[in-house]
């Protein structure tokens, strides 16, 4: 399974999905197999089919991260609320998985959700104070909705957890700038 993982970091699709189904043939019931397919098929930006590979590995055996791919590409598909009940129930199954969180906050972004994009960040930055991307996409909702000083303080704190980071320095110092606080 491993040399296949290479395969698709190497790009080389056909022949990782080629291999794959052989596997699969011999063992149709390795849910490892059919999670291996969907990866490769998320890989090559065909939601729908990797979501079935994804939903057959999850029939076969139930884990949180194969769950977690299936409500992000149903997410990519545009089901919101399908995706937001399935990244739920991955939260309730596991209250520290973060990258749900952070997507169930893209969630409550794109549907105007704002206080529970939020919540949902600040639970993010609450189990790992080092999480660069729930630091800038908070920021950036608040700055999508015009509460620069919480932006700033949402920067400030992330300079004292990921001190010297360059993505936090550049997006407080283009903030100041675009409010002539300097």
């Amino acid at each position: 399974i491993q040399k296949i993982y290479n395969l698709i970091d190497k790009k080389k699709f056909a022949f990782a999905e080629k291999t794959a189904n052989l596997i699969l043939k011999r063992n149709p019931n390795n849910s490892q197999i059919f999670d291996l397919i969907g990866d490769i098929y998320d890989q090559q930006n065909q939601p729908m089919k990797s979501i079935w590979y994804y939903f057959s590995s999850l029939d076969r055996k139930f884990n949180n991260k194969t769950l977690f791919k299936l409500g992000t590409n149903i997410f990519y598909l545009g089901k919101y609320d399908i995706a937001e009940k399935i990244l739920k129930s991955i939260l309730e199954n596991d209250p520290t998985f973060i990258s749900a969180y952070l997507t169930l906050a893209l969630i409550h972004e794109e549907k105007g959700n704002i206080e529970d994009a939020i919540a949902c960040y600040e639970a993010t930055i609450g189990l790992n104070s080092k999480e660069l991307v729930a630091y800038l996409n908070l920021a950036s909702l608040y700055k999508k909705n015009k509460n620069y000083l919480d932006a700033i303080k949402v920067y400030q704190n992330a300079m004292i957890n990921i001190p010297n980071n360059h993505y936090i320095l550049s997006n407080l110092g283009n903030l100041f700038y675009s409010q002539h606080k300097y």
